[in-house]
């Protein structure tokens, strides 16, 4: 065999075996192993196989919206503004605004599409504006937030007599004994036993109001946009189910609890005060109320042969329950709903630590004919009380007063429900005195067994006044 020859079979002996061919030469037959890696086979196995998605034959998590699926399916990529969800395209989460029917999210401050929080939009009715992602009344506590709303939905000043109201409430007339005061119907009363703050130096006023805030005789003050009047005083606060569960936020950060809510202010669980509708009647415990039996949504009370839901501050031993008919208790007390036994405790002042000086750094007494340090005595009354129930002796002289002293018995229901408002005051003699701090605290069963309280600061200048309760 030439050289030549020799060298062609074995270029061609190279050739076949790069192909695929046998060792002898031949080409083998590989029907037994047709399409074992095709794509139908590839795309086969991954359906059966993947968690997640198949993307060209390939098992993709099934998570990202390039290669969105579960079980096998074939991957779907989603459209601008949607992301992939347990495998689904989605529209994307809706925080600020609502989603319309398709499930698209709109800014939410349209009327005709009105929302936040990503609920479903709403259209406003006739007279309503969409503001805040919430409709309200043309006049509302929103748009007439420092007067009171008219029948026919005019926003007055919410000062005179035949209109008087604020914060966007209904107006009212008041009685002929009364006058229009800061938005409140009034009796004229002086500011000489005051527990609430005195307006124009000779009205006593709740003081429990943004127009009119105040506690101890002060005179009242008026609350800055954001402010709320929290015990007598204007305070920055927030509202949330922290402290207005039973009421409904306005938007300067305000409780409206449901005992002063009305057709224009109405919600619950700290949701935006909403405007009830035309065809509502009343507002019941955050809910604006047709014509639906009192049982259907009287769940934190319980409901008067009138049809009226009572809550449990409206509450007393003659109408008492929770969730159905009012009951009477009988020689029982009413607590939160049920009939219990009412003992009564002994409500002691014990003692208080003043700071040196007032709060604007000057003497609590004049220097020049008397000492400087006050002369204090402390007023209480059940919470929510407009006047001094009990007060204790005054002691002179002294920024540690310690008067170990009993000053009132109440019923353990009355301490539970409405809790105790202190006054503690420094006397110029004569019936006149000087607030030096007042406050107010909740008390409890949990408080009562304890024997006392502490309250750690009341006012801004008053750091410990103790409290103590025995029961009789």
């Amino acid at each position: 065999m030439t050289m030549y020859k020799r060298l062609m079979i074995l270029l061609c002996a190279a050739c076949l075996g790069a192909c695929g061919g046998d060792d002898d030469g031949s080409i083998p037959n590989k029907s037994a192993d047709a399409g074992k890696n095709s794509p139908d086979s590839v795309a086969a196995t991954c359906t059966t196989t993947c968690s997640g998605c198949c993307q060209n034959g390939s098992c993709e998590p099934g998570g990202a919206t390039t290669a969105c699926g579960v079980g096998g399916e074939v991957c779907a990529v989603c459209s601008a503004g949607e992301v992939c969800e347990d495998g689904k395209c989605r529209p994307a989460a809706c925080t600020t605004g609502c989603k319309d029917g398709a499930g698209t999210c709109q800014p939410g401050n349209d009327d005709a599409a009105c929302g936040k929080d990503g609920d479903p939009c709403t259209s406003c009715k006739t007279g309503e504006t969409c503001t805040a992602g919430v409709c309200v009344a043309t006049c509302s506590h929103v748009t007439c937030p420092s007067g009171c709303c008219e029948p026919d939905g005019t926003c007055a000043q919410g000062t005179s007599g035949i209109s008087c109201g604020s914060g966007g409430g209904p107006c009212q007339t008041c009685a002929s004994q009364e006058q229009c005061l800061a938005g409140q119907c009034v009796k004229q009363q002086d500011c000489s036993q005051c527990q609430g703050c005195c307006l124009n130096g000779n009205q006593c006023m709740p003081g429990s109001t943004p127009s009119a805030c105040g506690a101890g005789g002060a005179a009242c003050k008026t609350c800055q946009q954001g402010e709320s009047c929290v015990n007598g005083q204007c305070q920055a606060v927030n509202c949330d189910l922290s402290n207005c569960q039973d009421g409904c936020c306005t938007a300067n950060n305000q409780c409206i609890p449901f005992v002063q809510q009305s057709l224009s202010v109405c919600g619950k669980n700290a949701a935006a005060c909403n405007v009830c509708g035309p065809s509502d009647k009343t507002c019941q415990q955050g809910t604006c109320v047709q014509d639906q039996p009192c049982l259907t949504y009287c769940k934190q009370g319980c409901c008067t042969p009138q049809g009226q839901c009572l809550d449990f501050t409206q509450q007393d031993k003659s109408s008492c329950g929770v969730g159905g008919q009012c009951k009477s208790c009988g020689a029982l007390s009413c607590v939160n709903g049920k009939c219990v036994q009412d003992p009564a405790w002994e409500v002691w002042i014990e003692s208080a630590v003043i700071a040196p000086k007032k709060p604007d750094g000057s003497e609590w007494d004049s220097t020049w004919l008397t000492n400087p340090l006050p002369d204090p005595y402390v007023t209480i009354a059940l919470g929510g009380s407009t006047f001094v129930q009990s007060w204790t002796k005054t002691i002179d002289n002294t920024l540690t007063p310690a008067w170990n002293e009993k000053v009132k018995v109440w019923a353990e229901s009355e301490l539970t429900a409405k809790g105790l408002m202190l006054s503690l005051r420094d006397s110029e003699g004569l019936g006149v005195f000087e607030t030096i701090a007042t406050c107010s605290t909740a008390v409890t069963a949990t408080t009562l067994a304890a024997g006392g309280h502490t309250i750690a600061k009341c006012g801004q200048s008053v750091t410990s006044l103790k409290v103590k309760f025995v029961k009789q």
